[in-house]
């Protein structure tokens, strides 16, 4: 898809997330874009179920069968996903509290509150905070209950991954994120059960902003994150509207990306034209998808750190992650020196390479005609 074919398909899901929002009716779909290029899109930022759930009469018009099949299907599998996982996280923390493991579950096991139905905000997994102290007694419940860690725990890890397929994954997190001190003390209990901690509305917002800020400097956060903002900031008023709150996101250098965010949510779910340009956000957003992608992600770390200071931290990373890759690493760290050229070679033949390459053509041509756009050479 070209630029203009993502921001014009966009628009419909985001006209879409609108009907979802406020009723509002819904926008008659470009003609040039198909509901292939839709669903693809909604699918590259985790809202084709829910997209689909606003716009299913007028696909069954005029997608094709195919297309109808594999969209219903889709939204069949995230509608049953979300079943076994609300059973699963009722008997997680039943298990927990059981133990007496204190927990705090965080950022879509929270936002799902905040939407018309549950499964309109689908979850890749359930993350769930239970601090460094009790982390390992909390794998240990969670293995005996089934679940197997995708990696080798290591205490400085944010968090573990377990799994219990074929819809289960957890992130067990031990911080909330890196180089982070909160603690149980920095916020409290529910008063029907004292494991099950809750945290306070302007850090968890926050906490919030900075995830989807990490998943931008990655290649992209999506609309999602945009929408769950929105949806947080009307639930929220008298917070977003707190001078303490504002000084909060300045203190952790997150206030600028909260304004820009906000602007975008605001076009994109009130109509509301923002005071400066954020086409380039936008657009950034839009092809970033959920997760962002390796385009954008060089882009805005060759332009944060420089072409040549990137390109030498993707062949030759930290020790630590060479470590973390290979376990004969770990266990003889003077064959450090051949993991990097075991990584090298594999790079080449897994596709990696050319992945590389093909996104610093990409990167290179969107800066260029950005530098057109503005009149630079």
């Amino acid at each position: 898809m070209t630029d203009k074919e993502y921001l014009k398909a966009s628009e419909y899901i985001i006209g879409a997330l609108r009907t979802m929002i406020d009723g509002s009716p819904l926008p008659e779909k470009p003609a040039d874009i198909s509901f292939e290029m839709i669903y693809r899109l909604a699918k590259h930022h985790s809202l084709a179920s829910t997209v689909y759930h606003y716009i299913e009469n007028e696909v069954k018009k005029e997608a094709s069968p195919s297309l109808v099949a594999v969209w219903q299907k889709e939204r069949d599998v995230d509608f049953v996903k979300n079943l076994k996982q609300t059973d699963e996280f009722r008997r997680v923390t039943e298990l927990f509290t059981k133990e007496k493991v204190s927990f705090l579950p965080l950022k879509g096991l929270i936002m799902k509150t905040l939407y018309p139905r549950p499964e309109l905000r689908t979850m890749a997994d359930m993350d769930i905070f239970v601090s460094v102290p009790q982390a390992e007694r909390a794998r240990e419940l969670l293995l005996g209950m089934g679940y197997i860690c995708e990696h080798e725990p290591d205490l400085e890890d944010v968090h573990d991954s377990l799994a219990k397929p074929p819809f289960i994954n957890i992130e067990l997190h031990k911080r909330l994120y890196k180089g982070s001190e909160f603690s149980f003390s920095d916020c409290k209990p529910k008063e029907d059960n004292p494991y099950w901690y809750v945290m306070e509305d302007e850090d968890f917002f926050a906490f919030m902003l900075r995830h989807a800020r990490k998943h931008y400097t990655h290649g992209g956060c999506g609309i999602r994150a945009v929408l769950d903002i929105f949806l947080y900031k009307r639930a929220n008023p008298n917070l977003v509207a707190s001078e303490a709150f504002i000084d909060k996101l300045k203190e952790n250098e997150l206030y600028d990306f909260y304004v820009t965010v906000s602007a975008l949510a605001d076009k994109w779910f009130l109509g509301k034209g923002p005071e400066t340009d954020i086409s380039e956000f936008e657009l950034y957003t839009v092809t970033g998808g959920t997760y962002g992608t390796l385009a954008n992600s060089m882009g805005f770390q060759m332009e944060q750190h420089g072409k040549f200071k990137y390109i030498f931290s993707r062949i030759f990373p930290s020790p630590k992650i060479i470590k973390k890759r290979y376990k004969w690493v770990r266990r003889c760290v003077i064959l450090l020196p051949v993991g990097y050229i075991v990584r090298i070679v594999q790079s080449i033949f897994n596709g990696r390479v050319k992945s590389h390459v093909d996104a610093i053509s990409e990167s290179n041509k969107r800066e260029k005609e950005k530098n057109s756009k503005n009149g630079s050479v």
